[in-house]
């Protein structure tokens, strides 16, 4: 039989780069993903995206709407990836990582592929450029930012 496992990754963007975590323990040890984890038994994936980010970085997220919902089999068993994009008003250069993460990282659309992904994530960030999903997001936030000031 199958482990089945579903988590939460967070999508957030900040002047035009989304964050990503570089895992220091587990079966994906050294490898970057969506900051997130496992969702909890009666948990939805936004309650799980507020409680991991919180645990893991130490900062408060506000859950938009679903990206998408990504799967991948590993040794382990399947992962299901419920990818939140996610708001903060958190300054970029404050978060302090705790948890399951060695490191963070701001990165641009075309920085991406210099980062050892872990499956799960590379698939769906291969899926997201193909759709230009990132590159309009990038374009939103900025001339949305640009607006504001």
């Amino acid at each position: 039989m199958v482990n089945m496992i579903s988590v939460t990754g967070a999508f957030i963007m900040k002047k035009g780069k989304f964050l990503l975590a570089k895992r220091s323990r587990g079966e994906l040890k050294g490898l970057w993903e969506f900051p997130g984890g496992k969702i909890e038994k009666d948990e939805t994936p936004f309650q799980a995206i507020v409680r991991e980010v919180k645990e893991e970085l130490d900062f408060k997220v506000t859950p938009k709407k679903i990206i998408g919902k990504y799967s991948h089999n590993y040794p382990f068993g399947k992962v299901t990836l419920h990818l939140v994009e996610c708001e903060t008003e958190i300054d970029p250069w404050q978060i302090s990582i705790q948890g399951s993460h060695s490191k963070i990282a701001w990165v641009g659309p075309n920085e991406i592929s210099k980062l050892n992904l872990a499956p799960l994530d590379r698939k769906i960030i291969n899926r997201i450029n193909s759709s230009k999903i990132i590159k309009h997001m990038v374009s939103y936030f900025v001339s949305f930012k640009n607006k504001k000031t």
